[in-house]
């Protein structure tokens, strides 16, 4: 996960320090923290399943695009599987593990970070959106649609 951070200040690939950051702390504390203690709990609820299936397919595009940059679908799914993938990952599986945690913990790190969704998640969804109309043009994005 930190590599992500590396490449972007290395600039091997494109992306923005900040946004980059957002989300690898965000998936690093639910990585590290909040998922070793739900499943030593075998609290291995749908939050969980939901969590894994959107991480799973998001790296698996985001890698796959990276080792056949010229490949029109993986350019494509690259910038459009976040408008499904991210509010699964985020609104069913990260907030409500946290919550989960917070309410056995009643630790405020938790309850803040769930706060922070609130200002970072719109941020992070028009970052996506923004990548998308530059990597795919707004004629591209319209045909696609029609």
């Amino acid at each position: 996960m930190v590599l992500d951070i590396i490449h972007v200040i290395l600039h091997l690939v494109n992306g923005k320090l900040l946004a980059t950051s957002i989300q690898i702390l965000g998936r690093g504390y639910v990585a590290w923290v909040i998922l070793p203690y739900q499943l030593r709990q075998q609290d291995y609820n749908n939050s969980v399943i939901r969590l894994f299936v959107a991480w799973s397919i998001a790296d698996i595009v985001r890698y796959g695009f990276y080792l056949k940059k010229q490949s029109k679908l993986f350019k494509w799914l690259r910038y459009s599987c976040f408008i499904i993938l991210y509010p699964i990952g985020v609104f069913g599986g990260e907030l409500p593990l946290i919550y989960a945690h917070y309410s056995t913990t009643k630790k405020f790190g938790e309850l803040f970070l769930m706060l922070t969704y609130i200002p970072l998640f719109p941020y992070m969804y028009i970052h996506m959106i923004q990548q998308r109309v530059k990597n795919l043009g707004q004629k591209k994005i319209q045909k696609i649609s029609k």
